[in-house]
This record gives structure tokens, C-alpha cells and sequence, in this order.
């Protein structure tokens, strides 16, 4: 007995989100009982269904809020280090430390 492939469902830009009732309404499913950990607010862009191996369902919501993405930081070369993981050292950087 193998594992289900069970894939992700997107919905567009149809779908409503109630916060005093907790409830998702999709279309084709209707309204969806629904736990919000967080508040939002801004433009529903889609909403993703997703189903763990145990059963459980997930919506992911993204939502476009019009804020400026922050600027990317430069780095330096003298300052980036990188790691490398293996059975015989449990990490070896790059600047040669075991």
C-alpha cells in the first residue's frame, strides 16, 4: 500500500474570505468552515486547497497588500561563509574550519 499522490487546487480571484464567521467560500465547494491564525488585509489573489497524508485540508491565501518589497541587502564575499554537511564531519565550512 503506497501514499496518495494527492496535488494542490488553485482557485482564482473568486472566492470570498469572512473573518466574524469563519468561513472560506470557494466556487464548486461552497463555504468552508474555516481557522484563521492571522487577519488580512488587501487584494485576494488566489487561494490554494491542499490535503496532508493524514487527511487534513489546508487553504493557503495569498493576498496582495501593496506594500514595496524591502531592498535586498548587499553581501560580501568576506563575510559569507558556507557549510557543508557529511557523515565523516558533521560540518566542514568553507573558510577550512572543521
Amino acid at each position: 500500500m503506497g501514499f496518495l499522490n494527492i496535488k494542490p487546487y488553485g482557485f482564482p480571484q473568486h472566492y470570498t474570505v469572512d473573518f466574524e464567521k469563519g468561513i472560506v467560500k470557494l466556487p464548486k465547494i461552497g463555504e468552508i468552515k474555516s481557522i484563521f491564525h492571522r487577519r488580512f488585509e488587501g487584494t485576494l489573489r488566489t487561494a490554494t486547497v491542499s490535503r496532508s497524508c493524514i487527511g487534513k485540508y489546508y487553504i493557503s491565501i495569498l493576498v496582495e497588500d501593496g506594500k514595496e518589497l524591502p531592498a535586498r541587502q548587499k553581501y560580501s564575499e568576506s563575510t559569507t561563509v558556507g557549510v557543508d554537511v557529511g557523515i565523516k564531519y558533521f560540518a566542514v565550512l568553507s573558510i577550512a574550519v572543521l
